[in-house]
């Protein structure tokens, strides 16, 4: 059968359509790779192809923000732009983005815009190898508000050195109009404050936070700033804190964070800015002030925020002028994560356990209770500041912002029933060695009063202290606390420079005892034969994979390294991933743990963590070691969170 002649009337009309889809899809039709300058003038048409363009032959930012599309490339020639990163636009998927760089091995500076960046209900847009460079008043560098999602800001130099009565140098932040920003990517940058931070009377106390993930803002009824990953970052001071956050399944792994006496603060604080010969960099802090590392709040009624702490260096908090809060890490949530951390040098307490159940800062949230803290390694906490409190114990000082309890973990609101800080929490297999608390009161663990905070701590079990605890180590639950004691042996536990990414060095030497001391975390509450079905009797212990941004994880293939936990069951050596939990409540933790994987296991076997969310194994030997650092029979150890942090451009 003959075929019949093309209808000219159907080419017509397929021609139409095909126009309609090349003008309504840009990303589709015209992606590529365009060049931008700091004295562009050509059309967007005009500034595209492989070969590099400068000067006037590139386009303009404006032109830029105008017309990148999904899948476009923008390269930014090297110079200094003084507008604002805006894409009109949004990527369309993971695999087709909008990607503004600065031009390989070129450094493209950004400086006093309002702000450098802002991405507002934008989606997929990648943001990289930038230095943003500011010295305006309040600090805002990066925006990132408004229902904007699936958004990456990676390899960028960011700061400011007018420090600033209030602002931030990055929000992630949707509460104003509760249009969420979730599953974006911040990593491999840079973020430094210096100058005089300024509050509402010139103090550090009232200023802002260096990185914000959500917001407290009275009135609102949630907080849903949620799966978002911030990892492999440094973050050098911060006028209130270096970080907070109030949003939910959120990951903060492998950072450093360092916030020592910095600002010279203000005429009206009330504390002291003479430092103790102790702290190796007492000379150089005089006269300054600092604050927390970082703070994970919540203010909702919220029973859990299941935000993933992991890998991060908390160090060398410094103490405020009106504030006693120079705690590395504030804890004012409940049901969250937090393993394989260094807590190290700050002048106050390592960690605190902030506010109760039914507390908070308008009285209606759950405060830092109910969480899971194992594996970590807290060392030399509350060194460098005067002894200050309480006058009973030798102190002079009876104000209220005097510094906290200079110990390793301190309690906000003593006792353990309802009205404690430590209602639910549990410490296990962790480092407490040489605080200050230890060296003065004999005691690693204390509350705000100066008493023996051990009793204050729902579930205490096998954690190797500085020594013999002053007054007992036993829980509210009865359980002994400290199942070793005395030098660990860190590697190199230099502390003389705040700025340094990989001191100190706090892993084992092969000699050391905490080697093979830890023990397992949960037990199995059904036998298993060839089944991917496990109960346990506490689920929180774990992640599966869903938490933080989708970008980071590794399925994404953009790099990141997210993925579910590994445990072994029953041995050591019968391990699996798992695929996904079921968590039970807050007092009542029992879940169901789907493996990816059949196994076969016992009624009551031992649970371990094999791989925490990087991969990275964690469990070498007969069993895990005490502390943030598993030692894997060589020299060295494995050592987290990764060395040679640094923001390069790409």
């Amino acid at each position: 059968m003959p075929i019949p002649p093309a209808n000219p009337l159907r080419k017509r009309l397929f021609a139409v359509v095909l126009s309609f889809i090349c003008i309504t899809l840009p990303g589709i039709a015209y992606a590529g790779t365009h060049w931008v300058s700091p004295t562009g003038t050509v059309a967007w048409s005009s500034c595209t192809g492989s070969t590099p363009l400068s000067g006037t032959s590139a386009c303009s930012l404006t032109t830029a923000n105008s017309n990148a599309a999904a899948g476009d490339i923008v390269n930014f020639r090297a110079g200094t732009y003084t507008g604002t990163i805006q894409p009109s636009h949004s990527g369309s998927s993971a695999s087709n983005r909008i990607t503004f760089q600065a031009y390989s091995g070129e450094t493209v500076t950004f400086s006093n815009g309002s702000p450098d960046v802002e991405l507002s209900g934008n989606s997929y847009v990648s943001i990289k190898g930038f230095v943003f460079s500011d010295t305006k008043t309040p600090i805002q560098a990066v925006r990132i508000e408004s229902g904007a999602n699936h958004n990456e800001l990676a390899n960028n130099t960011i700061s400011n050195s007018a420090g600033g009565s209030q602002g931030a140098l990055l929000y992630l932040q949707g509460a104003l109009n509760e249009n969420w920003v979730t599953h974006n990517w911040i990593h491999d940058n840079t973020f430094t404050v210096t100058g005089a931070a300024g509050g509402g009377t010139g103090c550090t106390d009232g200023s802002g936070d260096t990185i914000i993930i959500g917001q407290y803002i009275s009135g609102n009824t949630t907080e849903a700033d949620n799966y978002n990953t911030f990892d492999n970052n440094v973050v050098a001071h911060g006028p209130h804190a270096a970080f907070s956050n109030y949003g939910m399944y959120n990951v903060i792994r492998n950072n450093v964070f360092h916030n020592e006496p910095w600002s010279p603060g203000c005429t009206s604080g009330q504390n002291s800015s003479t430092y103790s010969s102790s702290n190796p960099n007492y000379t150089a802090y005089n006269g300054m002030f600092g604050h927390r590392d970082i703070q994970i709040s919540e203010d909702y009624n919220r029973e859990a925020t299941y935000v993933l702490l992991e890998g991060n260096r908390f160090g060398y908090a410094g103490v405020n002028q009106n504030n006693d809060g120079a705690d590395d890490f504030s804890l004012a949530a409940p049901q969250n994560i937090v393993r394989y951390n260094f807590l190290y040098a700050s002048m106050n307490p390592g960690l605190m356990f902030k506010y109760n159940w039914n507390s908070g800062l308008s009285g209606g949230g759950h405060g830092g209770t109910y969480n899971r803290v194992y594996n970590n390694t807290f060392y030399q906490n509350g060194y460098g500041y005067p002894w200050a409190w309480p006058t009973s114990k030798g102190g002079g000082c009876t104000l209220s912002y005097c510094p906290w309890t200079q110990t390793a973990i301190s309690i906000y609101n003593a006792g353990g029933g309802p009205s404690g800080s430590g209602l639910g929490n549990v410490l296990k297999n962790n480092i407490f060695y040489q605080s200050s608390g230890y060296t003065n009161f004999g005691t690693d663990i204390q509350d705000k009063a100066g008493h023996n905070g051990w009793s204050e701590i729902s579930w205490t079990l096998n954690n190797w202290c500085s020594g013999p605890q002053t007054g007992g180590n036993t829980d509210a639950n009865g359980n002994t606390g400290c199942s070793n004691s005395g030098d660990p042996k860190f590697t190199n536990p230099d502390l003389s420079n705040p700025a340094s990414t990989t001191l100190p060095d706090l892993s084992l030497q092969s000699s050391s005892g905490a080697i093979d001391g830890g023990t397992y975390l949960t037990t199995a509450t059904n036998a298993g034969t060839n089944s991917t079905t496990l109960t346990v009797a506490d689920a929180l212990y774990f992640q599966d994979g869903t938490w933080g941004s989708d970008l980071a994880k590794t399925s994404a293939g953009l790099g990141g390294t997210m993925q579910a936990d590994w445990v072994a069951i029953g041995t050591v050596s019968n391990v699996v991933q798992i695929s996904s939990i079921t968590y039970g409540t807050y007092n009542s933790p029992a879940g169901t743990i789907t493996l990816a994987s059949p196994m076969t296991w016992s009624d009551g076997a031992h649970i371990w963590l094999y791989k925490k969310s990087d991969g990275s194994q964690v469990l070498y030997g007969s069993a895990p070691d005490y502390g943030a650092s598993e030692y894997n029979g060589s020299t060295g150890g494995a050592v987290a969170p990764p060395t040679g942090l640094a923001a390069v451009v790409n």
